[in-house]
């Protein structure tokens, strides 16, 4: 009997018609090496026929090994782009943004979790603290970040970032072992950096500075006081000496005066291509405008201003800053960054 004329996706249960007889089968069209069945039955010894029957049998079953590979590659690039987070951190900016970034460039779901520190001269962190041991955190810290459905869990900035960029955005991983290593070692500068940053911000904060003036926290205020003695002295220092040695520095670093291998023709940390490095840059680079808006003014940092725009011209990231993005607070409310914290208390708890 003639085999059936539909396609099939297992390959088909071989039975001989009879013992003595000729041999007969029924055969299947392969899914994608498409082998007519035979129109009469095969002679034992015909070895032509023989060689059709089994190139056609060798075609079925390598269609449904196909068919099960793609299958298995679809599931796992959508068990990938499917994951959803709960990323924990103050109701700040600071160093939870970079991560937010990665999480809306990476377009994937997730929970912006923040936690409110109360008013001084307490600065009350219960907030967090009645959450800390609960959530079964590796060293429990801020920021985390927790995936739902597999429950993986996972603290530290820089391991997040990197761990989301790995996930879901591989690419800016780096494009070779060189350019990986090179966004690594900017980023460690750029957190050298960010801690001299902090250091200004939080100048009478004793939880960074054991002298500080206490006197700047007040009860019935909802902050650190503005200006002080000490912080106004200290941001001369940062904004007169050590912004300037940071900006120099990377610039440097993206113009290849250490060796960076780089085509200059795009505007990102390597100067190759966009990496997770990027993330930090950009917003490390915001939050010192917010300081001092014409920190960039200079032109030899115009590689920094081409930078910026850049990264702000990216679809992905406009989309996050024109519907989650909360430019308010940037610092904690023991910080001298005081822009915004009264407008914004409310409606970001």
């Amino acid at each position: 009997p003639r085999g059936p004329s539909f396609h099939c996706l297992f390959p088909p249960l071989l039975v001989p018609a009879s013992i003595s007889a000729p041999v007969t089968f029924c055969l299947p069209y392969p899914p994608l090496f498409p082998v007519p069945p035979p129109r009469t039955p095969i002679p034992r010894h015909s070895t032509f026929l023989w060689g059709r029957f089994l190139l056609s049998q060798f075609c079925s079953w390598l269609s449904w090994i196909a068919a099960v590979a793609l299958w298995v590659a679809g599931s796992a690039y959508r068990m990938a782009t499917s994951k959803s987070y709960v990323m924990g951190y103050w109701n700040t900016r600071a160093l939870g943004e970079p991560i937010r970034l990665m999480l809306g460039y990476c377009k994937v779901e997730w929970e912006d979790k923040r936690y409110q520190v109360g008013p001084p001269p307490a600065y009350d962190k219960s907030d967090w603290t009645n959450d800390k041991e609960s959530l079964g955190l590796p060293c429990p810290n801020l920021p985390y970040l927790i995936e739902k459905t597999s429950g993986f869990k996972l603290t530290q900035t820089r391991a997040i970032v990197r761990h989301l960029a790995r996930e879901h955005c591989p690419v800016l991983m780096g494009a070779s072992t060189d350019e990986s290593a090179l966004a690594d070692s900017a980023t460690d500068f750029l957190f050298d950096w960010w801690d001299a940053f902090f250091k200004t911000t939080y100048a009478d904060f004793n939880g960074i500075h054991k002298d500080a003036d206490m006197s700047r926290h007040k009860e019935a205020e909802s902050q650190c006081l503005v200006g002080g003695k000490r912080f106004e002295e200290m941001k001369g220092a940062y904004l007169n000496t050590k912004l300037p040695h940071y900006l120099n520095q990377i610039v440097g670093f993206m113009q290849g005066a250490y060796g960076v291998k780089a085509d200059t023709k795009t505007p990102w940390i390597t100067r190759n291509n966009l990496t997770y490095a990027d993330f930090f840059l950009f917003e490390l680079l915001d939050q010192n405008l917010a300081l001092d808006p014409k920190c960039l003014d200079d032109d030899q940092y115009i590689i920094l201003r081409e930078h910026r725009s850049s990264f702000m011209a990216l679809d992905e990231i406009q989309d996050y800053r024109s519907t989650r993005f909360k430019e308010e607070p940037i610092h904690n409310r023991y910080s001298h960054f005081h822009r915004g914290w009264l407008s914004t208390l409310s409606g970001n708890k």
